[in-house]
């Protein structure tokens, strides 16, 4: 493997790390009672919290995983399955990248298989985008933690998931993000092209919807789409909007 190649699959895996859960249109949080999204949302202002933590690197690990706890149990409470097990995967995806932080590999797996499952019984309870999107966010972890082999043997199952949430909803921006690594990180052979993800993360920044943690990821991967095109000013530009939002993120540093 040459050194450009081992490179973006490091690059991948930190960006796999960081990426952030997300909280939209057509998720199955949808037309719940009015109990279980009282439920739902004590406990998304908690994971949300834990989240940005991890983002902004938090060397805090057992109050984020304090915070993470509190919000599991919140949402075991929840009584819609589809609603329940999606909050749960979204626990069990920080947990993995917690794990990952400390190194520890083998803990982080099971993490994002136990999120994998999370997500496959919401879409069977009630099919959504985001539930979708989520499991591929979880695979895509998976394919972190085990590098180039891992992708090989998930890629593809992650892609279909992808194409799943982007069909039922084409603005999830998680996933228009989650879908456009394969151009930026793939060799041309198999189906690398980061011009295209320029163009299409770019789209997306007018976009008023957009939450801080995704704001922040679509910029980190403009700056990682420009590099990998040598375009070495436009990469600094978006890595300097990034650090605005989270200045001491591993991404951050990889960038700079």
């Amino acid at each position: 493997m040459n050194q450009q190649h081992k490179l973006s699959l490091s690059t991948l895996s930190l960006i796999i790390l960081t990426a952030g859960s997300l909280f939209a249109l057509n998720t199955p949080t949808e037309n719940l009672s009015v109990s279980d999204m009282d439920l739902y949302e004590r406990g998304r202002v908690i994971l949300k919290l834990a989240m940005e933590q991890i983002w902004a690197n938090s060397s805090e690990r057992e109050a984020n995983e304090s915070l993470l706890k509190q919000a599991e149990t919140i949402f075991h409470g929840i009584s819609d399955e589809a609603a329940r097990t999606y909050a749960l995967a979204q626990v069990e995806i920080y947990r993995g990248r917690l794990e990952i932080l400390q190194k520890d590999k083998k803990t982080a797996q099971e993490h994002a298989e136990k999120a994998m499952e999370h997500a496959r019984i919401s879409i069977e309870a009630r099919e959504s985008a985001d539930a979708y999107r989520l499991r591929a966010e979880a695979g895509s972890l998976w394919m972190g933690v085990h590098g180039l082999a891992g992708m090989l043997k998930m890629a593809p199952q992650v892609q279909l998931w992808l194409d799943e949430a982007l069909a039922l909803n084409p603005q999830n921006a998680m996933a228009i993000v989650l879908n456009n690594q394969r151009k930026i990180f793939a060799p041309k052979v198999s189906g690398g092209a980061p011009e295209e993800a320029v163009l299409q993360l770019s789209a997306q920044l007018p976009r008023q919807d957009l939450t801080k943690i995704e704001r922040f990821w679509i910029l980190t991967s403009l700056s990682q789409a420009h590099k990998k095109l040598r375009q070495k000013s436009q990469a600094a530009q978006y890595c300097d909007e990034a650090a605005l939002i989270f200045p001491n993120s591993l991404l951050i540093k990889r960038c700079r």
